[in-house]
């Protein structure tokens, strides 16, 4: 589940196309960025969505389902445990 907004509004036609995203498929960190996370953080770098559908409660939500997919080279997933 992630809060709708104009970040994700593509999803849907990704999702149709199945379009690889092939930079920051999903980033999940306690700060901006993976290299500044300082307790947590997963990168998943490519990843096809494959399912998207609205999901509405106290605010307008998406539940997707994001494939990781491999890019050939360099890694598929980072994790940077807590500290």
């Amino acid at each position: 589940m992630v809060k709708y907004d104009d970040n994700v509004d593509q999803w849907f036609q990704e999702s149709k196309e199945l379009t690889p995203i092939t930079s920051a498929a999903l980033l999940l960190s306690n700060n901006a960025t993976f290299a500044s996370a300082t307790d947590i953080g997963f990168d998943i770098t490519a990843g096809v969505v494959e399912e998207v559908s609205f999901d509405e409660g106290d605010y307008l939500k998406l539940s997707a389902t994001i494939k990781m997919i491999d890019k050939g080279s360099g890694y598929m997933i980072r994790c940077r445990p807590a500290s």
